[in-house]
């Protein structure tokens, strides 16, 4: 009984030593963008609706894939249709993040 005993503790400490000397497996986080529309009756609430469609998608986009975005930023906000008879505006907006 003795013998096992030892046998199991020496191959626990073993097994220890190689799990605390084994390289952790990292995250790489992944760059990823995702571009929204928004419109709205004027410039300020269209830009916000775009760039809240954006972080959406992109928020969608990577659940689909099992993971969350960080530091999402928003870039390329652009004015892409003047709705006619004064009826608003459409923008653009593009949401990246790191995510994993």
């Amino acid at each position: 009984m003795r013998v096992v005993a030892r046998r199991v503790s020496i191959l626990s400490a073993v097994v220890a030593l190689g799990l605390s000397l084994s390289p952790v497996a990292a995250s790489a986080a992944t760059t990823r963008s995702k571009t929204g529309y928004g419109s709205g009756p004027d410039w300020s609430v269209a830009t916000a609706h775009a760039e809240n469609d954006a972080y959406w998608r992109l928020h969608d986009f990577a659940k689909s894939l099992g993971e969350t975005c960080t530091g999402v930023t928003y870039s390329d906000v652009n004015l892409y249709y003047i709705i006619p008879g004064g009826g608003g505006y459409v923008f653009t907006a593009t949401a990246t993040g790191s995510c994993g």
